[in-house]
């Protein structure tokens, strides 16, 4: 295993967070493309679809180390038990429920409002899969996972840039708020997502600007592991 702060981990870092960037331009045409193919006729192009159409950071979750024990799923994996979809529910005429044991077992609870072909979707996988337990998407991750398509990453790669994306997005819309709670953020998801998803180079700009100490944000092992984001970093940096 790399360590954290080794030059080639750092390497593969920037690398995410680049394409994070790029992906800025074309979002919108691929998150269209998606929105179509959940109108295919053909089962697997629909489930895979609706997959890339939550949007919601979630892993992929098809795999798993021989000694992980704790029933963690993603996007790839998540059975009957842990959806409930509502119509209607709090105004919104088609609404998803999640509820699951996400990365580093921290639940993940959401509620979220979908599109009557989204919902419609979800709720033939429950009916079909009822007795097994097990969503139909989850039979299609090994596709999912090996999916490629001109221009676009596969699959795992896509999700994990869009949660880098979505991620440093949110951070830049609201980004004084944000990085003040980051000072307290030191257990659970926060701190995977400050450290696996959120662009280090806009904490450390913001630092410049307004001159705070990066030590207020980040520990000295964290700092280590950023080491190549500050190293490059300069106060005029844009997402």
């Amino acid at each position: 295993m790399l360590n954290a702060s080794s030059k080639l981990k750092g390497e593969k870092d920037w690398e995410k967070y680049e394409v994070a960037r790029r992906l800025n331009s074309c979002v919108d045409q691929i998150q269209s493309q998606y929105c179509q193919d959940m109108n295919f006729k053909e089962m697997l192009t629909r489930h895979r679809a609706t997959a890339l159409y939550f949007k919601l950071a979630l892993r992929v979750g098809n795999e798993k180390e021989a000694d992980e024990m704790a029933d963690t799923v993603g996007c790839c994996s998540l059975r009957v038990e842990h959806i409930t979809l509502h119509r209607p529910l709090d105004g919104n005429k088609y609404v998803v429920e999640f509820d699951f044991l996400g990365k580093d077992s921290i639940r993940y609870y959401n509620k979220v409002p979908v599109t009557k072909r989204a919902s419609g979707d979800i709720g033939l996988n429950i009916d079909i899969d009822s007795k097994t337990k097990e969503l139909s998407q989850a039979r299609t991750e090994l596709k999912m996972a090996k999916w490629k398509a001109k221009g676009h990453p596969d699959s795992k790669w896509h999700i994990e840039v869009e949660k880098k994306r979505k991620a440093t997005r949110h951070l830049e819309d609201q980004l004084q708020n944000l990085i003040i709670q980051a000072i307290g953020w030191e257990e659970g998801k926060q701190i995977t997502s400050k450290l696996n998803y959120l662009d280090p180079h806009i904490s450390i700009a913001w630092c410049m600007k307004i001159n705070v100490s990066l030590d207020k944000i980040y520990n000295k092992s964290q700092r280590e592991k950023i080491a190549w984001a500050i190293d490059m970093t300069e106060a005029n940096f844009e997402f």
